[in-house]
């Protein structure tokens, strides 16, 4: 009796709902039929439908100001005659994108245009293709929801209804064009970094492996840590959205420049383009800001964006130039006073080392390795005379093209000098040297224990 019950409640609940469903689609329908909507079955019109290469130009005209995106080619678009620097071309480009498809889920068929806002456009939108042609769309009030516009197009008496976001992106005012950052580049596509100063030339490039190398001022692999982080980083920071006019940026002909190579990238067609150059001057610095001179225009960045063009390229090499790829040697031979050692290296899944020709503890044998390869240098060799060689290390190459030889000389009672392949640039502390041979005798005398 409880289940009949039950069942009875149900399918009278059911019979309510679909009741009421009924009622909402008639009103729908009367309220459709009372704004002329046509209903005829068609869930999305065409209002207006163009190629954007087939545009030569846009124009928005409102209340207050006219609009003209203009098609210079090859996606290229600016606004009012400005030259394509000053204008952010995507914002340009998606204005006319905004109008070249325009569809609408309603069409409205009334002769009373006052109704909508049409009898005077809030907005009027005029197309001019490249085969003469022109198109008009005029734009009135909004629904009464306010989520969308009426429009109309010319040569046809519909009125249609489009999505507010639309209608707000014409009615942008030409500052929004201007605003925008003029430093694009993505940090990934870049090259080179020459940084010209005063008293230095630095000279940054990138490798085919992501590493960096400096050629000027030293001849040294760069520390791509500090690459990375103080000067890429940094760089994407960079803001150049609002030319400054009448101020004394402090720019002269010792300012610090800075010149990119860069090499950009389409993520659509997956291949580079030809290399360009992009180039900043630094001004004078102002509170937390400096200012920078970025094509014939001033700008104000945050200091620390630009901070690494007052470095010195010191701070920028690798301190660990006595470095090199262990995969590519096959014996260190170190000679110090009257000492000489070898170790030889079998690399392979299980590297294998001999010292002066006996078998060597791995362990121990790659912690001494990694001990000789990371010797850091302390300072800038400033042609003080040589004198003797305290420590001299000769890598050899599996290939030829990777033998080594670093000596350390005395240049002074407390500081060596690394020349490394006849090349002189950097001192190592003689401490470092000494305490090193004491580890490496330590190791000598005991190769096998680990």
């Amino acid at each position: 009796m409880r289940k009949i019950q039950r069942n009875i409640i149900i399918t009278a609940a059911v019979i309510v709902l679909l009741i009421v469903a009924a009622i909402i689609v008639v009103r729908h329908i009367s309220a459709a039929r009372t704004l002329g909507i046509n209903s005829s079955g068609k869930s999305v019109y065409t209002i207006y439908s163009e190629d954007t290469r087939d545009i030569a130009y846009v124009e928005v005209s409102n209340e207050t100001e006219t609009i003209r995106a203009e098609n210079l080619g090859n996606a290229v678009w600016t606004v009012n005659n400005m030259s394509s620097d000053e204008v952010d071309s995507s914002k340009a480009y998606g204005l006319a994108g905004t109008v070249s498809t325009l569809t609408s889920k309603n069409k409205i068929e009334d002769t009373d245009l006052s109704k909508y806002g049409l009898d005077n456009p809030s907005v009027t939108v005029t197309i001019s293709k490249k085969n003469g042609e022109s198109d008009t769309l005029y734009i009135g009030g909004t629904t009464p929801n306010y989520d969308e516009y009426y429009i109309m197009k010319s040569n046809d008496d519909s009125i249609y209804t489009v999505y507010a976001f639309k209608v707000e992106t014409l009615k942008q005012p030409l500052e929004y064009y201007t605003e925008f950052n003029r430093f694009n580049v993505e940090t990934d596509n870049i090259l080179g970094i020459t940084i010209i100063k005063s008293d230095e030339l630095i000279d940054l490039n990138k490798k085919n492996n992501d590493l960096w190398e400096m050629s000027s001022p030293y001849l040294s692999a760069a520390n791509n840590e500090y690459v990375d982080r103080k000067i890429l980083s940094q760089m994407e920071g960079i803001d150049l959205s609002e030319p400054l006019e009448g101020v004394d940026a402090g720019i002269t002909s010792t300012s610090p420049v800075i010149i990119l190579s860069v090499k950009p990238y389409d993520n659509i067609s997956g291949k580079y383009g030809d290399i360009y150059t992009e180039t900043l001057i630094i001004g004078a610095t102002d509170n937390d800001n400096s200012y920078v001179k970025y094509r014939d225009k001033i700008y104000a960045v945050s200091a620390d964006n630009v901070g690494f063009a007052s470095e010195s390229a010191y701070n920028i090499i690798n301190k660990m130039q006595a470095f090199v790829d262990m995969e590519k040697i096959e014996s260190i031979t170190l000679e110090y006073g009257d000492t000489s050692h070898t170790i030889e290296i079998e690399n392979g899944k299980e590297a294998a080392f001999r010292l002066d020709g006996d078998a060597a503890n791995k362990n121990a044998s790659m912690t001494i390795c990694n001990k000789i390869t990371g010797l850091s240098v302390d300072g800038v060799y400033n042609n003080e005379p040589m004198g003797d060689t305290v420590l001299k290390i000769s890598y050899k190459g599996i290939k030829s093209i990777d033998d080594t030889v670093m000596e350390f000389k005395k240049i002074d009672d407390e500081n060596c000098v690394l020349v490394c392949g006849g090349i002189a640039q950097f001192t190592i502390k003689e401490s470092k040297i000494s305490d090193f041979i004491e580890l490496f005798n330590n190791y000598a005398e005991n190769p096998q224990e680990e």
